[in-house]
Protein backbone atom coordinates (compact mmCIF):
# COMPACT_ATOMS: atom_id res chain seq x y z
CA UNK A 1 0.00 0.00 0.00
CA UNK A 2 2.78 2.27 0.68
CA UNK A 3 4.15 1.67 -3.11
CA UNK A 4 0.39 3.16 -4.50
CA UNK A 5 -0.34 -0.49 -5.14
CA UNK A 6 -4.50 -1.85 -5.26
CA UNK A 7 -4.53 -4.00 -2.55
CA UNK A 8 -7.13 -6.59 -1.93
CA UNK A 9 -7.38 -9.04 1.46
CA UNK A 10 -9.18 -12.50 0.42
CA UNK A 11 -10.46 -14.64 2.52
CA UNK A 12 -11.30 -18.14 2.00
CA UNK A 13 -14.10 -19.26 3.82
CA UNK A 14 -14.22 -22.47 5.81
CA UNK A 15 -16.12 -24.26 8.85
CA UNK A 16 -12.94 -23.80 11.04
CA UNK A 17 -13.02 -20.04 10.44
CA UNK A 18 -16.07 -18.59 9.54
CA UNK A 19 -16.67 -16.71 13.43
CA UNK A 20 -13.20 -14.78 12.40
CA UNK A 21 -14.61 -12.99 9.26
CA UNK A 22 -15.71 -10.05 11.84
CA UNK A 23 -11.92 -9.68 12.88
CA UNK A 24 -10.57 -10.13 9.71
CA UNK A 25 -13.69 -7.01 8.16
CA UNK A 26 -12.15 -4.73 11.01
CA UNK A 27 -8.42 -5.22 9.47
CA UNK A 28 -9.35 -4.33 5.95
CA UNK A 29 -11.09 -1.79 7.72
CA UNK A 30 -8.32 -0.18 9.65
CA UNK A 31 -5.30 -0.50 6.78
CA UNK A 32 -7.57 0.94 4.69
CA UNK A 33 -7.50 -2.48 1.91
CA UNK A 34 -9.29 -1.02 -1.50
CA UNK A 35 -11.44 -4.28 -1.08
CA UNK A 36 -11.95 -7.58 0.32
CA UNK A 37 -12.81 -10.65 -1.47
CA UNK A 38 -14.84 -13.70 0.25
CA UNK A 39 -14.30 -17.19 -1.50
CA UNK A 40 -15.29 -20.85 -0.91
CA UNK A 41 -12.66 -23.99 -0.07
CA UNK A 42 -12.01 -25.67 -3.30
CA UNK A 43 -10.79 -29.09 -2.26
CA UNK A 44 -8.29 -29.43 -5.27
CA UNK A 45 -5.29 -32.40 -4.98
CA UNK A 46 -4.55 -32.98 -1.13
CA UNK A 47 -7.07 -30.90 0.06
CA UNK A 48 -9.90 -33.27 -0.43
CA UNK A 49 -9.17 -35.37 1.92
CA UNK A 50 -10.28 -32.81 4.15
CA UNK A 51 -13.27 -31.37 2.56
CA UNK A 52 -15.85 -32.71 5.37
CA UNK A 53 -13.91 -30.76 7.95
CA UNK A 54 -13.49 -27.41 6.27
CA UNK A 55 -16.01 -26.96 3.47
CA UNK A 56 -19.29 -24.49 3.01
CA UNK A 57 -21.97 -25.03 0.72
CA UNK A 58 -21.82 -22.65 -1.99
CA UNK A 59 -24.79 -20.74 -0.90
CA UNK A 60 -23.92 -20.28 2.59
CA UNK A 61 -20.33 -18.47 1.43
CA UNK A 62 -23.05 -16.32 -1.12
CA UNK A 63 -24.95 -16.10 1.82
CA UNK A 64 -22.43 -14.46 4.10
CA UNK A 65 -21.55 -12.03 0.95
CA UNK A 66 -25.18 -11.15 0.69
CA UNK A 67 -24.54 -10.42 4.65
CA UNK A 68 -21.53 -7.97 4.28
CA UNK A 69 -23.09 -6.10 1.26
CA UNK A 70 -26.90 -5.68 2.95
CA UNK A 71 -24.85 -3.99 6.12
CA UNK A 72 -24.59 -6.49 8.13
CA UNK A 73 -20.72 -5.75 9.38
CA UNK A 74 -21.36 -1.65 8.62
CA UNK A 75 -20.54 -1.05 12.28
CA UNK A 76 -16.40 -2.80 11.09
CA UNK A 77 -16.43 -2.23 7.46
CA UNK A 78 -17.91 -0.20 5.20
CA UNK A 79 -17.18 -1.38 1.73
CA UNK A 80 -18.81 -3.91 -0.64
CA UNK A 81 -17.58 -7.61 -0.79
CA UNK A 82 -15.99 -8.21 -4.45
CA UNK A 83 -17.24 -11.84 -5.82
CA UNK A 84 -15.91 -14.93 -5.33
CA UNK A 85 -13.14 -15.93 -8.23
CA UNK A 86 -14.50 -18.85 -10.03
CA UNK A 87 -11.59 -19.62 -12.42
CA UNK A 88 -7.70 -19.11 -12.08
CA UNK A 89 -7.83 -17.20 -15.26
CA UNK A 90 -9.18 -14.59 -12.79
CA UNK A 91 -6.59 -15.61 -9.95
CA UNK A 92 -4.07 -14.22 -12.46
CA UNK A 93 -5.24 -11.10 -13.00
CA UNK A 94 -3.92 -10.08 -9.97
CA UNK A 95 -0.47 -9.92 -7.81
CA UNK A 96 -1.10 -12.38 -5.22
CA UNK A 97 0.96 -12.46 -1.77
CA UNK A 98 0.58 -15.12 0.54
CA UNK A 99 0.51 -14.77 4.44
CA UNK A 100 4.53 -15.68 4.67
CA UNK A 101 5.20 -12.65 1.68
CA UNK A 102 5.70 -15.01 -1.16
CA UNK A 103 4.67 -13.69 -4.69
CA UNK A 104 2.75 -16.31 -6.53
CA UNK A 105 0.93 -16.65 -9.71
CA UNK A 106 -1.54 -20.04 -9.23
CA UNK A 107 -1.87 -22.81 -11.15
CA UNK A 108 -3.65 -25.99 -11.24
CA UNK A 109 -0.59 -28.09 -9.72
CA UNK A 110 -0.18 -25.41 -6.96
CA UNK A 111 1.45 -21.93 -6.47
CA UNK A 112 4.53 -20.96 -9.20
CA UNK A 113 6.40 -18.44 -6.29
CA UNK A 114 8.30 -15.56 -7.80
CA UNK A 115 9.56 -14.34 -4.85
CA UNK A 116 9.15 -12.19 -1.89
CA UNK A 117 6.79 -9.12 -1.33
CA UNK A 118 9.79 -8.13 1.06
CA UNK A 119 12.91 -8.41 -1.44
CA UNK A 120 11.39 -7.48 -4.51
CA UNK A 121 12.24 -3.71 -6.26
CA UNK A 122 8.26 -2.78 -7.17
CA UNK A 123 9.60 -1.27 -9.96
CA UNK A 124 11.00 -4.36 -11.58
CA UNK A 125 7.82 -6.61 -10.13
CA UNK A 126 5.71 -5.42 -13.16
CA UNK A 127 8.36 -7.12 -15.52
CA UNK A 128 8.83 -10.11 -13.64
CA UNK A 129 5.47 -11.05 -13.30
CA UNK A 130 4.65 -10.83 -16.43
CA UNK A 131 7.70 -13.11 -17.98
CA UNK A 132 6.35 -15.53 -15.33
CA UNK A 133 3.27 -15.54 -16.31
CA UNK A 134 3.62 -15.78 -19.33
CA UNK A 135 5.93 -19.11 -19.04
CA UNK A 136 3.43 -20.89 -16.87
CA UNK A 137 0.83 -19.58 -19.64
CA UNK A 138 2.96 -21.45 -22.88
CA UNK A 139 3.54 -24.47 -19.88
CA UNK A 140 -0.01 -24.94 -19.31
CA UNK A 141 -1.13 -24.47 -22.74
CA UNK A 142 1.03 -27.56 -24.18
Amino acid sequence: MEHGLNVRISIVMTKQNKSELPDILMFAERIKVNSVRVGRYFPFRNANAVRDTYELEETEVLQIIQDINNGKYNNIYTRKIIPPIKTLDMMNAYLNVDFNGELFIPTEYGKQIIGNVNEINIEELDNSLNEAQQKIFIKLKK
